[in-house]
């Protein structure tokens, strides 16, 4: 009996310990700038890699050129712009450095080297050329509108057709991922699929490999349906593809005509109040049991993380008048409102996740 009191009053003096050391104050010179440090560097990390995107360089290293003077000829840069370079590359987490050799790490392994099926690359390319809207950040911010718009048709299509191709690889393994999830071609059959605002129609491509006997009906504006069509004729799909050109507020969705609507990353940019349109539209297509699937940068109810996702709807303010990112409890409520049951969320390519709701 001795020897357990003994043991409480040691386990209470931890924790009285501990509960102290963790509400004490931190030491102002206890504190480093790392993180403002971090920040400051965003842009010359985004560029460093977009550079070792444009010379191939995770490939190389894939295929055995791991010294800095195989690189350096591969590259064609001088030694010194070469091992700088790579040790950048190196302090970032894309590469290890093992003695005279350079790996790849983890990530660049799994999704930088062209050819695999995991390749992102060219979406991290592709999205680049976006950047540079940045700069009028401050004046958007002053006046609460976003950046001056493409002011013709042409431009406009323009904009939605690089956008389209930019991001087809990384919203691809997104929907691969949820397709897997969902079981279709397997435990669910989807015999007819409605892709609202299709882009190049990566959702319904992947939702057609996984379940081969289902019809899709891709709708978008006439000029990026051109992309849709050439990913689908690469993927030998035509045969299951109907592809319909319409504005996204006009296009008249039907009545109990599908088993499965697509929202693939569309509601950020229309905002809350057309995104229920949308849901009331795709609850009175779709028959009953039908499935909706919405995939988009969702945060946590608290709008506190993830990070990535809170500075997208900084894209948002930019880009558009009502665009914004929202939460799971969000679309469940908006979802419940307009009929659906059964909502569930699942976690796809990271930042991405779904949401699956069923009539």
């Amino acid at each position: 009996m001795l020897v357990l009191k003994k043991c409480l009053l040691v386990s209470t003096n931890l924790i009285r310990d501990l509960c102290y050391t963790m509400s004490a104050p931190i030491k102002s010179q206890d504190i480093q700038p790392q993180i403002l440090q971090s920040i400051l560097y965003g842009p010359a990390r985004a560029k460093i890699l977009n550079i070792a995107l444009q010379l191939d360089l995770f490939s190389l290293i894939h295929h055995n050129q791991t010294t800095l003077d195989k690189l350096t000829k591969q590259l064609n840069l001088p030694l010194r712009s070469a091992r700088f370079l790579l040790d950048a590359l190196v302090g970032m987490g894309l590469l290890q450095k093992l003695k005279s050799q350079y790996k790849l790490g983890h990530e660049a392994a799994t999704f930088l080297v062209r050819g695999e099926s995991r390749y992102i690359g060219a979406y991290l390319l592709g999205v680049s050329q976006f950047q540079d809207k940045w700069e009028q950040l401050s004046d958007c911010l002053k006046s609460g509108k976003p950046m001056a718009a493409a002011t013709t048709p042409e431009a406009q299509t323009f904009f939605f057709q690089e956008l389209a191709k930019a991001l087809f690889s990384v919203n691809y393994l997104s929907a691969v991922h949820l397709a897997k999830k969902l079981g279709l071609g397997k435990t669910i059959k989807v015999p007819r699929i409605l892709d609202v605002a299709c882009g190049a129609a990566p959702w319904s491509i992947a939702c057609t490999l996984a379940d081969p006997g289902c019809q899709v009906v891709a709708m978008d504006l006439p000029g990026v349906l051109q992309v849709a069509q050439e990913q689908v004729q690469k993927f030998r799909l035509g045969k299951q593809f109907q592809f319909l050109g319409g504005d996204l507020k006009e296009f008249n969705f039907g009545v109990e005509a599908f088993d499965l609507v697509i929202l693939g990353h569309i509601c950020h940019g229309v905002g809350e109040a057309e995104t229920r349109c949308l849901l009331k539209k795709a609850y009175d297509a779709l028959k009953v049991g039908g499935k909706i699937i919405v995939a988009e940068f969702l945060v946590n109810d608290l709008r506190t993380a993830p990070e990535v996702n809170l500075l997208f709807a900084m894209n948002m303010l930019l880009a558009t008048e009502q665009g914004d990112v929202f939460s799971i409890k969000d679309f469940k409520r908006w979802l419940g409102m307009v009929g659906f049951k059964k909502t569930t969320s699942l976690n796809l390519l990271y930042p991405t996740q779904g949401v699956v709701a069923t009539k």
